[in-house]
């Protein structure tokens, strides 16, 4: 049962209440979309990502999940990049030994095609403040 919906030039959003499940808040976008959970704040986003690479664009589809653990009270996050021939990706940043969910890039050693070619990638480095939004080297090299 569509309940209620925003009209306006940005993303469109629809709360659906389903007997037995609750309520869900679904949000459009261009390249995807939003789904939450209404009683328990659990969110799932699905994105298309298109990719440029040696000529060709090729097409992929990014997961974001998070949801609130109650018994510790954290939110648990989980981020997944995949191609349409079954190459799934995750990424995570450990910083003195907690580990924190991020997006695979579209550059250098993250880059999805590069994966692909290379297998997963560890990369070990700094984690430095970008200045002006530009960080000199990135991930790496454009070529991994």
């Amino acid at each position: 049962q569509q309940q209620q919906q925003q009209q306006n030039d940005g993303p469109q959003q629809t709360r659906f209440t389903m007997d037995g499940l609750g309520d869900f808040d679904v949000t459009s976008f261009v390249d995807g979309f939003l789904v939450e959970y209404v009683q328990t704040g659990e969110v799932i986003e699905i994105s298309s990502v298109k990719s440029t690479y040696q000529g060709g664009i090729k097409e992929y589809v990014q997961v974001h999940a998070s949801n609130r653990d109650e018994m510790t009270g954290h939110t648990q996050v989980k981020a997944s990049v995949g191609d349409f021939d079954g190459n799934v990706f995750d990424c995570e940043v450990a910083v003195e030994g907690e580990a924190f969910p991020c997006s695979v890039a579209s550059y250098g050693k993250t880059r999805i095609e590069t994966m692909i070619e290379k297998g997963n990638v560890a990369a070990v480095g700094r984690i430095e403040v970008a200045v002006h939004g530009v960080l000199e080297g990135g991930c790496g090299d454009a070529g991994g």
